[in-house]
């Protein structure tokens, strides 16, 4: 896992991908534990945060599945 690509190697972009996946899914969670202790209606902006995170899912399971065949 010590080759490079573009600069970086598999592991470093593994272990950030994971690790930052890691810290927003606990800021989510706990914007969620917060809304649902407060018992706030969910709103527009409530919302977007759900999508943007679903979003940022995605794209950080993609660099993990997609991380061994960027050396090539």
């Amino acid at each position: 896992m010590s080759s490079k690509m573009n600069g970086f190697a598999q592991g470093t972009v593994l272990k950030v991908a994971y690790s930052m996946l890691a810290l927003t899914s606990c800021v989510v969670l706990a914007q969620t534990g917060v809304g649902f202790y407060k018992a706030k209606l969910l709103s527009a902006s409530g919302c977007l945060v759900y999508i943007a995170f679903a979003c940022f899912a995605t794209v950080c399971a993609l660099y993990i599945a997609l991380s061994p065949y960027m050396q090539r």
